[in-house]
């Protein structure tokens, strides 16, 4: 009769985990001179607010790229429990912080959400409803919606690393979906926070003042 360890027999390289990897190495020109992820939304700059729902969400593992004024980025941080990539080539947009991202992940990791680093109005919950979808369609790209419109993070599974680190320039992964439209899978969600990136003084305003912040 086979004992309970043996029936389980966990392979250490199974590709089972989620991960995250959130970008937060560019220097947010359209901002202005400032530093948009260092800035403040209730009580705490916008990175640290954006990392902590993350680890609050589920996932296994989070790797955050840093890269423009990265030891500031770093010390927002430092009390999370977080692994920092730093890309010293940030400066040729997001696909080569994106490629950094996804190349410092382990190969226990099966799928990888792409968090932008702007975002502060995000909730535990839109990850928890990706994952939830993800258990049904583990191939698929999952991509959070709201009223039709679709946003970020997106999820991405393991098959597509190959291509995400080849991005070219300042293209997201977004530069994909017409490529793989057959393999993209809408997640609706209640909140529209998944719309929301904080690009201008303007959008940092409106961020604070929402009543969910």
């Amino acid at each position: 009769m086979m004992s309970p360890l043996h029936m389980l027999e966990i392979d250490p390289n199974a590709q089972h985990g989620v991960a995250a990897v959130i970008l937060a190495a560019g220097r947010s020109t359209r901002f202005g001179t400032a530093n948009k992820l260092l800035s403040d939304v209730a009580g705490k700059p916008m990175i640290a607010r954006v990392v902590e729902t993350v680890r609050a969400s589920g996932v296994d593992i989070v790797h955050v790229v840093v890269g423009h004024e990265s030891d500031k980025v770093k010390d927002a941080l430092r009390h999370l429990d977080i692994t920092l990539i730093d890309n010293p080539h940030y400066e040729e947009g997001m696909s080569s912080s994106v490629a950094a991202g996804i190349e410092s992940l382990p190969a226990t990791v099966g799928a990888a959400f792409v968090v932008l680093g702007d975002m502060p109005l995000l909730s535990p919950a839109v990850f928890t409803a990706m994952l939830a979808a993800r258990r049904r369609a583990s191939d698929a790209i999952m991509i959070p919606s709201h009223k039709g419109k679709r946003g970020n993070p997106v999820l991405w599974p393991r098959r597509f690393f190959d291509r995400l680190v080849r991005l070219q320039a300042d293209s997201g992964g977004r530069a994909l979906f017409k490529e793989f439209a057959d393999q993209l899978s809408y997640v609706e969600v209640a909140t529209d926070a998944i719309l929301m990136d904080v690009d201008t003084a303007e959008a940092l305003n409106a961020a604070r003042e929402r009543s969910d912040v």
